[in-house]
């Protein structure tokens, strides 16, 4: 193998790892835009439920502190996230993705028991 050839795969090592990090800051981008996205509805659901009445209240409250916990866990897994790429990143990026979809999967919950 030839300097050049192993200059070029070094380049290519270099671009494929920056690459890797680009993708992992663009991923903790996105999951944070969600984790924002669901934190407003949440918002939204709890003045709902505080604008109904005590019946309503009492009926969600207890859905809305599991949501808000959940929340929480979900935020301080993705501040801890950094920006890495490696397997430690992707063990709490799937974490986070987790904790969001167990969000989505509350938040509906909660939506069906203000319908009923």
């Amino acid at each position: 193998m030839s300097e050049t050839e192993r200059d070029s795969i070094a380049e290519l090592k270099a671009e494929v790892g920056e690459l890797r990090e680009r993708m992992a800051e663009l991923n903790k981008k996105v999951l944070d835009a969600q984790l924002e996205a669901w934190r407003s509805r949440f918002d939204e659901l709890d003045l709902q439920t505080h604008l109904g009445g005590m019946d309503l209240r009492d009926k969600v409250q207890p859905i809305l502190d599991q949501l808000n916990d959940q929340w929480a866990k979900a935020r301080a897994q993705l501040d801890e996230m950094g920006s890495g790429a490696g397997e430690a990143a992707k063990a709490i990026n799937d974490a986070v993705q987790s904790a969001v979809d167990e969000f989505r999967a509350g938040f509906k919950k909660a939506l069906e028991a203000l319908r009923t």
